[in-house]
């Protein structure tokens, strides 16, 4: 429903010239539009509207928003439009038009709020797990030390002295002779220097 042309006449206070470059972009904005190049027909249309305000010039402009999936601005270009000719035969038409973009709108709108709250989710959870590593690594490099008792070389170092001292008792004990006539008397020993 792109409108076949911008059939206006210039009003007071606008000149000739305005009008002109009106009806130029509105022709690059048209032949762009129908090439399938909606941005670039958009921005005619709207140089166009700076050029000369009109509604026809809304409701292309609605029209490029739309095929550029921006459906909540193209359902306000069309209520501008309507607004200024809110007799237009295709009223209806374009009222079912612009609740289907303002129904579209919202869905987008709510996809990305739902989107945004599961990557929110994510990075809280992301930020939550690296603070409870910084926490970790805070606290043990913090930590209080360990007293010597609660180390593994302490007793290691005291069993090995236990086990050494005993080593040393036996050996003396067992490793020196006894006296064959007095078994309790160290060797070398007599009974009778007694």
């Amino acid at each position: 429903m792109l409108l076949a042309g911008l059939a206006i006449q210039a009003h007071a206070g606008e000149t000739d010239g305005d009008l002109v470059l009106a009806q130029k972009r509105f022709a690059t904005g048209q032949y762009l539009y129908e090439t399938g190049r909606y941005q670039q027909a958009l921005d005619e249309f709207l140089a166009a509207k700076v050029a000369l305000h009109r509604p026809e010039l809304d409701f292309n402009i609605a029209r490029c928003l739309t095929k550029l999936g921006r459906n909540g601005e193209a359902a306000d270009s069309y209520e501008i439009y309507l607004r200024a000719r809110p007799l237009d035969p295709d009223r209806a038409e374009i009222w079912h038009t612009i609740s289907e973009l303002r129904a579209a709108s919202a869905k987008e709108q709510a996809d990305e709020a739902h989107r945004l709250a599961i990557e929110n989710g994510t990075m809280k959870r992301q930020y939550e797990e690296k603070l409870l590593t910084l926490n970790q690594s805070i606290s043990a490099s913090h930590a209080p030390p360990v007293p010597v008792y609660k180390r593994w070389w302490f007793w290691g170092s005291v069993v090995g002295a236990v086990v050494v001292g005993a080593a040393v008792g036996l050996g003396v004990g067992f490793g020196t002779g006894h006296n064959a006539s007095n078994p309790h008397l160290p060797a070398g020993v007599n009974a009778q220097q007694y």
